[in-house]
C-alpha cells in the first residue's frame, strides 16, 4: 500500500511452521510442495499477525495496517480471518487464529521464521567445524556479502524488468485508483451507505498486486497515473430502490472509460456488498487489462472502447452467453497481447461446449485455440486452468479434477469460479458433502452470483440439508423477478424434502399440457402415499413423447414412482444430449434406481467406475450402511 501499512513487495519469505508464506508473491506453499495463491488483502492481514508474534492486534490495528486507515466494515475483516482459518485447515493445521473476544486477534501454533534461518542454526549448532577456524569463517562471511551483493542485483535487474513489462503505461511506478465517496442525491437515503458502498469497493480492489488504492480520495487530476472511481446514489419510488451510477475515470482527466447504472431494491441482502462487487470487478477488469503486458511501450486509447464493453458485460449476469462472448471477442482483436481476455473467452466456450449440442466440437476447438495463444503470451495467466478444465471431454473425469485443483491453487481475486466449477464437478461423480462445501464458498464469496447461489443451494439439497438448500434458494429468489429455472430447483427440493405444497406449488407454475398433468398426479398420489397410484402416475411419463429426454423433472419422477429400469434408461438419453445433468444420478430419488444392473452399465460406459476406482474417491452413496453392489466393482463397499 502507499499510504502507511504493510508493503508486501517489501516483505522477505518466512516460515509458519511447515508453510512457506511469500508475500510478494501471494503464495503459501505446504510441506507437501503444493502451492496456493491468496488474495493481497488475506497475505497482508496474515503477515500483520505473524509480525505480531502472538501478541493480539485489535481491529483498529489491523484496519490501519492492512486497510491503510480506510474505515471498512466488521464483515470485511471477519470475511479476510475466515479465509485465513480455511487456509490453516487446508494446510495441515500450519497456524490459527485465536478471537479475543471485543478485543481483536492472534496467531497462535506457530513462529514467523526467516527462510534458511533453521538451516543455518542447525549447521551451527552441528559441531565444533563451525567456529572452529576464524580464518575460514571470515571467508565464509566475505564470500556471503559478495553472494548477497550480486544477487540483489539480479534481483533489482529482474524486478525492473518485470515491473516495466507489467505496466506498460507507467514503467517506473505503480498506478493508482482512487475511489471517491459516492454523492448523494435525493433525500431518505440510509445515513451512511454511501460511504459503506466506497468501502465495499475499496475492499475488493485493494486485493490486486498490480495497482494500488489509496487510503483516502481527493481529487488530483493532475496526476498522471491516478484512475479514478466515483458515482452517484438516488432513492427512488419512495425509498424502496436505489438507484446507483459509478463511473471510472482516465488518469488527468474527466472522461469516464466505463459506465455502470445499477438499479436495487434497498431490501435486498447484502446490498452494498454486491454493489460494491460489481462496480469493483469491472474496475479491476479494465485495470487488469491497462497494467497488463499488451500495452507495454505506450497505451493505446483505440483499445479502450472495446475493453469497457467486455468488462461491463462480463459481470452482467443477466446478459446472454452469446453477447458476452461477442464483446470479449472485440476485446481480444482489440488488446493482441492480453493473455487475459483469450482464457476467459475460452472458459465461456468451455460452458457452451458443456451443454453439448451440434456446435460443442467447434467451442472446444476456438476454445483450446485461444488458450495456446494465451499460453504463449503469458504462460503464468491464472485462468488458463480452469479454462483447460471447461474445455476438457465431458466424461473425462481425472484429467478435469487434476485442472480445476490446478486452477483452485492459483485462484485469481476476481470470482469465485474456480469454487463454483469445482462444486459442479464434485456434483457430477456423487460427492455431493463436498459439493456442498465449494458450493457455498462460492456464494459466500460471490452473494449475488445467482448461478453460484442456486448451485449451492442445489448441492446443499443432494446432500440432504434440506434447510440450507432453503435459505440459498430463497436468496436466489429474492435477486430475480422472474425466477425462471429456479422454480425447477424449488420443485426438486419439494419432492427431495417431501415438502409437497412446495413440490405441487412449483410443479403448477412450470409444467405444460400432459407433462403437468402427469406431475400434479404424481406429486397427489406421493403426498397420499399410496403406492398403486405412484406406479400408475408414474407410468405417465412413460406415455410421454421421448419420456425424461428432455426433462429432467421427468426422470426424477420416474426414480421417485419406483420405475428404476425407465429412471435410468431416462438419465442415459438426458445425459446423452446434456452432459452437464450428470448430477441427476446422485440425487436422493434415485437412491434406489443406483441398486440395478442399469445403473451399473450407464456409471461404467460414463466412465464413472474408472473414475472412482482410479481416483480414490467413492461417492457418497458408498459411505455408510447398506451400499449398493456397485460399490464392490472399484473396492469401495463398506
Amino acid at each position: 500500500m502507499d499510504d502507511g501499512g504493510i508493503v508486501l513487495a517489501d516483505i522477505a519469505p518466512f516460515r509458519l511452521g511447515g508453510l512457506r508464506v511469500d508475500p510478494p508473491n501471494l503464495s503459501l506453499t505446504g510441506a507437501d510442495g503444493a502451492e496456493r495463491r491468496v488474495q493481497a488483502r488475506v497475505m497482508q492481514v496474515l503477515v500483520a499477525l505473524s509480525q505480531a508474534q502472538g501478541a493480539t492486534l485489535s481491529r483498529e490495528r489491523l484496519n490501519a495496517l492492512c486497510w491503510g486507515g480506510v474505515v471498512v466494515g466488521a464483515a470485511a475483516l471477519d470475511r479476510i480471518v475466515s479465509l485465513l482459518r480455511q487456509l490453516a485447515a487446508e494446510t495441515g493445521g500450519a497456524f490459527a487464529i485465536e478471537t479475543i473476544p471485543r478485543v481483536g486477534y492472534r496467531l497462535i501454533g506457530a513462529t514467523a521464521t526467516p527462510v534458511g534461518l533453521t538451516a543455518q542454526t542447525d549447521m551451527s549448532a552441528g559441531g565444533a567445524s563451525a567456529t572452529a577456524d576464524p580464518l575460514v569463517n571470515q571467508r565464509r562471511r566475505l564470500w556471503r556479502f559478495a553472494l548477497a551483493g550480486l544477487l540483489l542485483l539480479v534481483v533489482v535487474a529482474a524486478g525492473s524488468w518485470v515491473f516495466r513489462d507489467r505496466l506498460g503505461l507507467f514503467p517506473t511506478a505503480r498506478q493508482v485508483v482512487e475511489v471517491e465517496t459516492f454523492t448523494p442525491t435525493g433525500p431518505g437515503l440510509t445515513p451512511g451507505l454511501p460511504a459503506e458502498l466506497r468501502a465495499e469497493v475499496v475492499d475488493f480492489l485493494a486485493n490486486d498486486r498490480f495497482f494500488s488504492v489509496a487510503a483516502t480520495a481527493p481529487r488530483r487530476l493532475d496526476h498522471p497515473k491516478t484512475w479514478r472511481v466515483r458515482g452517484t446514489v438516488a432513492p427512488a419510488e419512495r425509498g424502496a430502490r436505489l438507484h446507483v451510477f459509478a463511473e471510472l475515470l482516465k488518469p488527468g482527466s474527466d472522461n469516464a472509460v466505463a459506465e455502470l447504472r445499477l438499479d436495487r431494491d434497498v431490501a435486498e441482502p447484502m446490498l452494498t456488498r454486491s454493489l460494491g462487487l460489481r462496480i469493483g470487478r469491472t474496475a479491476d477488469c479494465i485495470l487488469l487489462a491497462v497494467t497488463d503486458k499488451e500495452l507495454t511501450g505506450g497505451y493505446r486509447e483505440s483499445a479502450l472502447p472495446a475493453l469497457s464493453a467486455a468488462c461491463v458485460t462480463w459481470h452482467d449476469k443477466t446478459t446472454s452467453l452469446a453477447t458476452r462472448m461477442s464483446r470479449f471477442r472485440d476485446a481480444a482483436a482489440a488488446l493482441p497481447r492480453s493473455a487475459y481476455f483469450r482464457a476467459r473467452l475460452a472458459e465461456m466456450l468451455g460452458d457452451q461446449a458443456a451443454v453439448g449440442g451440434a456446435n460443442a466440437e467447434a467451442a472446444r476447438a476456438e476454445g483450446l485455440g485461444l488458450v495456446s495463444v494465451a499460453k504463449a503470451i503469458d504462460p503464468s495467466e491464472p485462468h488458463i486452468p480452469l479454462a483447460l478444465a471447461r474445455l476438457r471431454p465431458p466424461f473425462d473425469f481425472v484429467g478435469r479434477e487434476a485442472l480445476l485443483k490446478q486452477a483452485l491453487a492459483g485462484r485469481p481475486s476476481d470470482c469465485a469460479c474456480e469454487f463454483g466449477d469445482y462444486s459442479n464437478f464434485l456434483s457430477a461423480v456423487g460427492r455431493n458433502a463436498e459439493a456442498q462445501s465449494f458450493g457455498t464458498r462460492a456464494s459466500e464469496q460471490e452473494p449475488k452470483n445467482i448461478p453460484w447461489l442456486r448451485r449451492a443451494g442445489e448441492a446443499a439439497a443432494a446432500a440432504g440439508d434440506f434447510a440450507a438448500a432453503k435459505t440459498k434458494l430463497a436468496a436466489v429468489a429474492g435477486f430475480l423477478p422472474e425466477p425462471g429455472t429456479l422454480d425447477q430447483s424449488r420443485l426438486f427440493l419439494g419432492l427431495w424434502s417431501r415438502d409437497w405444497t412446495l413440490a405441487q406449488a412449483m410443479a403448477a407454475r412450470m409444467a405444460d399440457g400432459p407433462a403437468k398433468s402427469a406431475e400434479l398426479s404424481l406429486i397427489a398420489a406421493l403426498a397420499a402415499g399410496t403406492t398403486p397410484d405412484i406406479r400408475r402416475a408414474g407410468a405417465g411419463f412413460l406415455r410421454l413423447p421421448e419420456p425424461g429426454a428432455t426433462s429432467r423433472a421427468a426422470v426424477v419422477a420416474l426414480a421417485m414412482a419406483g420405475l428404476d429400469r425407465d429412471a435410468v434408461a431416462a438419465a442415459a438419453r438426458l445425459i446423452g444430449r446434456n452432459p452437464i445433468e450428470l448430477s441427476i444420478l446422485f440425487e436422493p430419488s434415485f437412491a434406489s434406481a443406483r441398486r440395478t444392473p442399469e445403473f451399473a452399465t450407464l456409471a461404467d460406459r460414463l466412465g464413472l467406475i474408472d473414475y472412482w476406482r482410479r481416483s480414490g474417491h467413492s461417492p457418497d452413496f458408498c459411505v455408510g450402511q447398506s451400499v449398493p453392489t456397485i460399490c464392490a466393482t472399484f473396492g469401495r463397499a463398506n
